[in-house]
Order: C-alpha cells, then sequence, then structure tokens
C-alpha cells in the first residue's frame, strides 16, 4: 500500500453539514488546520493517523495521546490544549507559534477574549519561577531591550496566572504605546502574537484604562498613520472609555480609517451590550444617516453600517429609523452575488487539486467555504482572520497563485468591488510571485481609486518586497510617466496606504525624501516623519523576527 494511504475510517468529520458552512465555529476551524498541515505538511509519514499519534508524546507535550484523541481533536470534538497545538509545530516542523497564534486567533474572536483554556503560561514551570519570568519580561518590555512576539505572548498569557504588579499608572502607559507601535509594524506571525496580546490587557483589570486610551489617542493623533485597529480593537473592551471613544469617532471621526474601525468596534460592541440605552440610540440614528448617505459612501462603510443595525435591540432604535432598519437586507455572509458564484469553488479546485500529495480519504469541504467568506462576506474583520486562516494552511501558495490568476484576467475597472476583495486576501496569502501584478495596479493611471488604494494597501502587508524602481515610480508618478497629466500647480498626493508599506518595509531614504518634499501636505510629511522617528529598539524588535512572516 502507498504509505500516502492509510487504512480506517476517512478523514472528513462526521458534522460535515456544520464543517460545510462558512459559519463554522472556531471548534470546526481549529480542528480543520490541524488536520490539513498534518495531511498536507513536509512529511508524509504523519498521514497516517496512528504514526502521528504514537510519536505525539515528547517535545512540548508531556502527557500520553491515543489516535482516538488526535481523532476528536481533528474532529472539532474536543478542545485543543494550547500545548498540544505547539506540539504539532514540533512535529511538522512549522514556524513557532504559526498555528498557536491562529488558533489564540479564531477563539478570541468568536468568544469577545481569549478563553481561559489558552491565557495558560506558555512553559511549564513553579509558581516562583513563573513569577520571576513574567517580571523579568515585563522589565524588558518597559526598557529598550528587543522583545519578539513570541515574548509578547508569553508575557501577556503569563499576566493571567502571575499577575506582576507595576510601579505606577505610567507604566502601563509605556507599555501600551510600545505594543500598539510594534503590532503596527508586524506582518504575519508576528502581527498575530501583538494583536493577540493587545486583546488580552484590553481584558486585564489593571492594564486597560491605558490600553484603551493608547488606542485613541492614536486614533485621534493626525501625524501617526491612520491605523483601523486602533479603534477595531476597542470592539472586546466593556470598559467604559472604550464605549464612549468609539462612539465618539463614530460620531466626529478624526479620519476615515478611524471612522470604519469605530463602526468594526460597534457590529461586536452591540450585541456584547458595551452601550448604554443612551448610546445605542445615538449609534442607531448615526448609522442610520450612513445608509441614507449610501450614494456617496465606500461600499464597506455602508456594509458595516447595515450590519451595525441589525445587531440593535428593538427597543433601542428610534421610531425614525425603524422603518430603515426593516428594509435592510439579510446579512450575506460568504454569499457571493451571482456573476462571482463560482470564484470561490474554483480557487479552492485549483488550490486542492495542486498539492503535491492527494489524501483520496479525505475530502475538503471547507476551504470553498471558507473562501466564498474572505471574498463575499459582510464584515472586513472576519475576512481579514479567515484569510490569515487559510494562509496558516500549506494551501496558501496555491490559493495565492489563484486568486491573483483570477485578478489578472478579470475586467478589474469593471469589477473594482470584487477586485478590491481579491486584493485584500492576497495581503494576507500573498508574496513574492504576486508582488509584481499587485504593483502593476498600483501604477496604473486608469483605474478606479479604491482598487489602486487596495493594491497599495496589499504590498504593505503581502510577503517580500518591491524594487527601488516601483517605489519611486509609485512616490513620482508624473516623473515616470505613469499619471495623466495634471496642472504643474496640482499638489502631488502620496496615498496613507503607500507610506504605510514604506515603513513597514523600513524604506527610511524614500520616506526621507517624502517628509522633506515641499510640495506634499503637512499631514503627508508628519507622517512620514513618524516612520523615520520609530524608536530603534521597536524596529529591531520586529526586523529581528521578519521571517517569521511565512504563515
Amino acid at each position: 500500500m502507498s504509505p500516502h494511504r492509510a487504512r480506517g475510517r476517512p478523514y472528513g468529520a462526521p458534522d460535515q453539514n456544520r464543517a460545510n458552512s462558512a459559519d463554522a465555529p472556531a471548534s470546526s476551524r481549529t480542528a480543520w488546520l490541524l488536520r490539513v498541515n498534518r495531511l498536507h505538511g513536509p512529511e508524509p509519514k504523519w498521514v497516517a493517523l496512528t504514526a502521528f499519534a504514537q510519536a505525539f508524546p515528547g517535545g512540548l507535550w508531556t502527557g500520553d495521546v491515543s489516535t482516538s484523541t488526535v481523532s476528536r481533536w481533528e474532529r472539532g470534538r474536543t478542545d485543543v490544549p494550547i500545548m498540544a497545538v505547539r506540539r504539532y509545530e514540533e512535529m511538522l516542523r512549522l514556524t513557532h507559534s504559526s498555528l498557536s497564534s491562529t488558533v489564540d486567533m479564531l477563539n478570541r474572536y468568536a468568544n469577545g477574549v481569549v478563553r481561559s483554556h489558552q491565557l495558560t503560561p506558555r512553559r511549564a514551570r513553579r509558581p516562583a519561577s513563573g513569577a520571576q519570568r513574567t517580571r523579568a519580561l515585563l522589565e524588558r518590555a518597559l526598557g529598550d531591550a528587543l522583545m519578539g512576539g513570541a515574548e509578547w505572548d508569553e508575557f501577556t498569557a503569563s499576566l493571567a496566572a502571575y499577575p506582576a504588579p507595576l510601579r505606577a499608572d505610567s507604566d502601563w502607559s509605556a507599555l501600551a504605546e510600545r505594543l500598539v507601535m510594534e503590532t503596527l509594524l508586524s506582518e504575519g506571525v508576528p502581527w498575530r502574537l501583538r494583536h493577540e496580546s493587545l486583546s488580552r490587557l484590553l481584558t486585564h483589570p489593571a492594564a486597560r484604562p491605558a490600553m484603551v486610551s493608547a488606542c485613541l489617542d492614536w486614533a485621534r493623533d493626525g501625524s501617526s498613520p491612520p491605523l483601523i485597529e486602533a479603534m477595531s480593537l476597542l470592539d472586546a473592551s466593556s470598559h467604559p472609555d472604550a464605549a464612549a471613544g468609539v462612539l465618539g469617532q463614530l460620531e466626529h471621526p478624526s479620519t476615515d480609517k478611524a471612522h470604519l474601525g469605530a463602526l468594526l468596534a460597534c457590529v461586536r460592541k452591540v450585541p456584547l451590550g458595551h452601550f448604554s440605552d443612551r448610546q445605542l440610540r445615538r449609534v442607531a440614528l448615526v448609522t442610520a444617516e450612513l445608509l441614507h448617505q449610501h450614494d456617496e459612501l465606500h461600499v464597506q462603510t455602508g456594509e458595516l453600517a447595515a450590519s451595525v443595525l441589525r445587531g440593535l435591540p428593538p427597543g433601542a432604535v428610534p421610531a425614525s429609523v425603524r422603518s430603515a432598519v426593516r428594509r435592510l437586507p439579510s446579512a450575506r455572509t460568504g454569499r457571493p452575488p451571482s456573476p462571482h458564484r463560482d470564484v470561490a469553488d474554483r480557487v479552492a479546485l485549483t488550490a486542492v487539486s495542486g498539492m503535491p500529495r492527494q489524501t483520496p480519504q479525505y475530502e475538503e469541504v471547507l476551504l470553498p467555504a471558507l473562501l466564498a467568506e474572505v471574498l463575499f462576506g459582510s464584515q472586513p474583520d472576519e475576512r481579514i482572520f479567515t484569510a490569515m486562516l487559510i494562509a496558516s494552511t500549506p494551501y496558501r501558495p496555491r490559493v495565492a497563485a489563484s486568486l491573483a490568476h483570477e485578478l489578472a484576467r478579470m475586467p478589474v475597472a469593471r469589477d473594482p468591488e470584487l477586485a478590491t476583495r481579491i486584493l485584500s486576501a492576497l495581503a494576507s496569502l500573498g508574496g513574492p510571485d504576486e508582488r509584481p501584478l499587485v504593483q502593476s495596479l498600483v501604477l496604473s493611471p486608469s483605474l478606479p481609486g479604491e482598487v489602486v488604494s487596495g493594491a497599495a494597501d496589499a504590498l504593505g502587508h503581502m510577503r517580500g518586497r518591491s524594487p527601488d524602481p516601483f517605489w519611486r515610480a509609485a512616490l513620482h508618478p508624473r516623473r515616470t510617466g505613469t499619471a495623466p497629466d495634471l496642472p504643474k500647480q496640482s499638489p502631488r498626493h502620496v496615498p496613507n496606504e503607500l507610506l504605510y508599506a514604506l515603513g513597514v518595509d523600513s524604506r527610511t531614504s524614500l520616506l526621507r525624501e517624502v517628509s522633506d518634499d515641499p510640495g506634499l501636505s503637512a499631514q503627508v510629511r508628519a507622517r512620514a516623519r513618524w516612520w523615520i522617528d520609530v524608536p530603534v529598539h521597536v524596529r529591531e524588535s520586529v526586523t529581528r523576527h521578519r521571517d517569521d512572516h511565512t504563515a
């Protein structure tokens, strides 16, 4: 018998109906993540479940494991301990935390906060040594020492078990400022580790006031890069300042990004009961007014406003708004419009059929539903997190190549919404092979603005780097002949997404050109200087683990 084919029952989960849904719970997605990494990983011998289970004890896993235990994990029947996920990483030779950070993300988003069984120290220690380690990590974070994503993960997870007292409230503020800045600079696994660390601190009784304040200050600061996450992170915080701050940005936004972040936060804060009755009425009035301006809105803003209104309890909706709520269509999550109904299935089929190892006993049923959610889901954060889930599997390069093929063959100018959705997916899934196509969209003089912005934003998150000639063409379109002729006195514009990509890529010389250019607005020049002035220890904490951006 071929070593690629194992005896026994099929690999598919028995509750296939639930697994085939875009609404599959975090446990089903975690089970899928572990299963496809084992079946399509670098070791053919692990396709046999019995062989994998027999070799499982050891390394970071100190207990016993049976074949039925692993089967229950991979069918979503039993919660998977975080150290078991780490053992998968060891046995499958994956980047440290590439799976565990994704599992934490899934559970935190599904439950509002990271579940208690995930908030365990990342290493087995005696209580005294654990508390000592937590204090040592605290001192590193408050000083100029380097802090990788793994250290942030260990520190914030350990705080629940070993709550180390800080010297003053200002220490929490300094900690928050550094962590928010490092999260902005990170991508891939390092980003997920820091993003989940931020989420944990936002629920920590002592830390959350400073964390909420740091996020709100970031949204209000015109010299810092506009960041949706600064506001959307507040979705799980029940602190009154978080609710007030989100409502303030909803009514009087500092930037378009802050406005989108506030809407994203409201989508989850409303059902979680974070707003008072009076605040809920204000939320209803603002979002209903947004819908009245639908023709002037970006599609994403209209979708989020509708989602917020759908989630409002009937008693909180003023009579003047109720008719607008009744007219809203039902939420569409992962249900593509008819012209694109087969895109997700086509991409999934191409990815699965292109895998180097075929597993006839396992039928892939969840990937098409996940891709439909990535491309056609109604919530931007759900689309992003689902793309990151797929990026944590061996399917990633083939899904990225297939998405790029779809983008290259479609009439982008006639379907900007689908184009921007694909670009958003490529931000998490794409790599060096897809960058040339995305770069060409940034430089195109004839495409809709939202497509160009989406392409620039994708470059700021994709794996790989772009060459200097591209950056110069993007920054100086008239000089390179890539922009239509405009009056010479017309001011040149550098999109925020392009500045973000330059900053994340550490292109300091190009950022200095922007900051010293008198033809640009003061705000653009200030934001370029912000990137230049990032403290060395903060940037090195991120760049020393740049190779971790593999999942």
